[in-house]
């Protein structure tokens, strides 16, 4: 009889050590994200979709990035004059006017100087 109950409960113990040892499915996190276009230029709910949203290698603006910014800001005819360091600097039009416009490679702000 002590043999056939040790037997048992050892039968019965391999299922509940099998399942302690396996993970959790509260441990699993599963992502499935769908999206239009491409990335950084389509439209879906993620944040990497969305148009106001810029990646920025290293932080940074890229100098096309950049004078996107001041396309947007309403100059035209917009020509890089120098992309390093800190402020970009572009030649652009507005209102028939030749204007420096300075962009932040960080933040993305823009002015005239």
């Amino acid at each position: 009889m002590n043999l056939r109950n040790a037997l048992c409960a050892a039968v019965l113990a391999i299922p509940v050590m099998v399942a302690g040892a396996a993970p959790s499915m509260a441990d699993t996190d599963v992502n499935v994200r769908f999206g239009v276009g491409l990335p950084g230029f389509g439209y879906s709910h993620y944040p990497y979709y969305d148009d106001s949203y810029i990646q920025r290698p290293y932080g940074r603006l890229s100098c096309w990035q950049a004078k996107q910014l001041v396309r947007d800001r309403g100059f035209h005819r917009v020509r890089a004059i120098e992309c390093n360091g800190r402020v970009y600097t572009f030649e652009a039009v507005r209102r028939g006017r030749i204007v420096m416009v300075n962009v932040n490679a960080r933040t993305g702000a823009v002015w005239r100087s």
